[in-house]
C-alpha cells in the first residue's frame, strides 16, 4: 500500500531558477521525459543557504522559471527553495524517488556553489536515490582529500548512477569507486516537438539566412573567427553571450555586438532557424545536432572539455570541434559542410533508446535497505539541528532587520514631520510679513484719506466763506437798492 504521505512519484533535484541555457533545457527535457513515462514530478532547486542561494520567493504561481519567459511547468509542481538541506527532508518524504538530472552537478566547485544537494544527505533511507547522466565537466577530482572521501560516500548511496561523458565512467571508478553507465544527456531523449513548441511565437521574424553563435567565453580571436565566417558565407551575425555577463563585460571581452536579455525560448528559436552555427557551449551543439544544423564547436575547457569530445567520439563528429582556433581554415570549404545526419540519426537513436531503457529500469529498482545507525547519523543529526538554529537566527536577523527598516521608516517619516512644520512655520512668518504690509498699506491708505479730508474740509470753508461772503453782498446791494 502506497504511503500516505507520498504525493510525487519522483522529486527531480534540478536549477529551475538557475539562468543558464543549457541548464534550463536539459532539466525541462528530462522533465518531459519524465512525463511522457507517466510520472508525476516536484521539481526541486538549492536552498537558499547556498553559496550561489536561489531567489527568495512565497509563491510559485507566476515565479520567474530560469530564463523562460513563459513557464513550462505547472506552479504545483515546483517546490518553493527551502532555507537548508535539512529543511529538505520533509520534501524528499513526499516523494517515492528522488533523482537528480545532468549537467555539472556533481563537480566538486558546483556541487560547493549549490549547497552540495547532490550529497542527497537530506534524502531518507529508503527512498529510491537516482542520478542520470551526472557530468564533471572533465574527468577530475577537484577539491581536498576529505572532498573526495565525502564523495565517494555519498556517490555509494545511490542506487543507480548513469554518467554523461564515456570517459566518466573509468574515471569516477577509479576516483570514488563508484560503478556507473553512459547515457545521453535528456536532451536527446526529449521528442524534438517540445523544442518546436517552446520557439514558436518566437520565430516569426527569423526568414532571412544568419549565423547564429552562442559563445560562453568571448574573446576578441572568437569575434575575428566570426567576422570571417561571416564573411565567407556572407551571413549576418546573430550573437548571444552567457546571461550572466553584464554589457560592459561583453563589449571588454571582445568587439562584436551582441545581443541581451534574451529568453530561452528565443535562443531556441535562433538555433532553430539559423543557416550556421558556431559555438563555444556543449548544449548549443547539442541543439544544433537536433536540428540538424551545420555548425562549428569550439572546445571549452573552462567550462569542461569532456564533454565535447564524448559526443564527438560517438558520433564521428571529431572535425567538427575545434581545440585551437588556429586549426580553422576559412578557406577550406569541407570545414563548412554538413555532417552525416543520417548516420547520426542511426546512432543516436541506439543510444536513446539504450538510455531510455536505463531510466526505465533505474525507476523499477528496490531502493537500499536501510543501514545501521553510525556516528555518521549522529553527526548529520547535529548538523541538521545546527542548520535549523542557524535558519531560525537567520529569520530572527531579518526581522530584527525589519524592525530596523520600519524605525527607519519612523524616523524618516517624523522627519518629513518636522520638515512640514518648519514648512509651515515659514508659511506663517511668510504670512506675518504680508500681513504686516498689508497694514502699513491701510495705515498708509488711511494717512491718504486723512490729508484727503483735511483738503475736503478746506474746500468746503473756503466755498462756505465764499458762499457767505456772496451772500452778504447780495444783500447789502438790495438794501442799499432800496434806498
Amino acid at each position: 500500500m502506497k504511503n500516505s504521505k507520498i504525493k510525487y512519484d519522483i522529486g527531480l533535484v534540478s536549477l529551475w531558477t538557475w539562468e543558464n541555457y543549457g541548464t534550463c533545457l536539459t532539466y525541462f527535457a528530462l522533465y518531459k521525459v519524465l512525463k511522457n513515462m507517466g510520472y508525476s514530478i516536484k521539481l526541486v532547486d538549492r536552498p537558499l543557504n547556498s553559496y550561489a542561494a536561489p531567489p527568495r520567493i512565497s509563491d510559485t504561481a507566476g515565479a520567474k522559471v530560469g530564463l523562460f519567459e513563459k513557464s513550462p511547468y505547472q506552479p504545483s509542481e515546483l517546490q518553493v527553495p527551502l532555507e537548508t538541506r535539512g529543511e529538505m527532508r520533509s520534501v524528499a518524504e513526499e516523494c517515492e524517488t528522488l533523482m537528480v538530472g545532468s549537467d555539472q552537478f556533481f563537480n566538486n566547485e558546483v556541487n560547493n556553489n549549490f549547497g552540495k544537494i547532490c550529497y542527497f544527505d537530506w534524502v531518507p533511507d529508503g527512498k529510491r536515490k537516482i542520478v542520470y547522466a551526472a557530468s564533471w565537466g572533465r574527468d577530475e577530482a577537484w577539491g581536498t582529500e576529505l572532498d573526495t572521501k565525502l564523495m565517494s560516500y555519498y556517490l555509494s548511496r545511490f542506487d543507480a548512477f548513469s554518467v554523461r561523458e564515456q570517459s566518466t565512467v573509468q574515471f569516477i571508478k577509479e576516483a570514488y569507486k563508484r560503478e556507473s553507465e553512459f547515457v545521453l544527456d535528456p536532451i536527446f531523449l526529449c521528442p524534438r516537438e517540445h523544442y518546436d513548441n517552446l520557439a514558436q511565437g518566437y520565430e516569426d521574424d527569423l526568414h532571412e539566412g544568419y549565423i547564429f553563435s552562442y559563445t560562453l567565453e568571448p574573446t576578441e580571436e572568437k569575434a575575428n573567427v566570426l567576422r570571417s565566417v561571416s564573411k565567407k558565407l556572407d551571413l549576418p551575425l546573430h550573437v548571444i553571450s552567457d546571461p550572466h555577463y553584464s554589457a560592459e563585460y561583453v563589449k571588454s571581452s571582445w568587439t562584436l555586438p551582441c545581443e541581451m536579455n534574451v529568453c530561452e525560448e528565443r535562443w531556441i528559436a535562433l538555433i532553430k532557424n539559423s543557416s550556421f552555427i558556431v559555438t563555444d557551449s556543449f548544449h548549443g551543439m547539442c541543439l544544433a545536432l537536433i536540428f540538424k544544423k551545420p555548425f562549428i564547436a569550439i572546445s571549452n575547457p573552462v567550462r569542461g572539455a569532456t564533454r565535447f569530445e564524448s559526443i564527438g567520439n560517438l558520433l564521428h563528429i571529431e572535425d567538427k570541434i575545434i581545440k585551437n582556433l588556429e586549426d580553422i581554415d576559412i578557406s577550406d570549404d569541407s570545414f563548412f559542410e554538413t555532417v552525416d545526419y543520417g548516420q547520426i540519426e542511426k546512432i543516436l537513436s541506439s543510444e536513446k533508446s539504450r538510455s531510455e531503457k536505463w531510466l526505465s529500469d533505474a525507476l523499477k529498482v528496490m531502493p537500499k535497505s536501510e543501514r545501521a545507525f553510525s556516528e555518521l547519523d549522529a553527526l548529520k543529526a547535529h548538523i541538521e539541528d545546527i542548520d535549523l538554529i542557524a535558519a531560525r537566527n537567520g529569520y530572527r536577523i531579518s526581522l530584527v532587520e525589519k524592525h530596523g527598516a520600519d524605525v527607519d521608516n519612523r524616523f524618516s517619516l517624523d522627519e518629513k514631520r518636522i520638515a512640514d512644520v518648519e514648512t509651515h512655520g515659514v508659511n506663517v512668518d511668510n504670512r506675518f510679513s504680508l500681513d504686516e504690509k498689508r497694514i502699513a498699506d491701510v495705515e498708509e491708505h488711511l494717512h491718504n484719506l486723512e490729508n484727503q479730508l483735511a483738503e475736503l474740509r478746506g474746500l468746503i470753508l473756503n466755498t462756505r466763506h465764499r458762499t457767505l461772503y456772496g451772500a452778504c453782498a447780495w444783500l447789502f446791494h438790495k438794501i442799499f437798492k432800496r434806498k
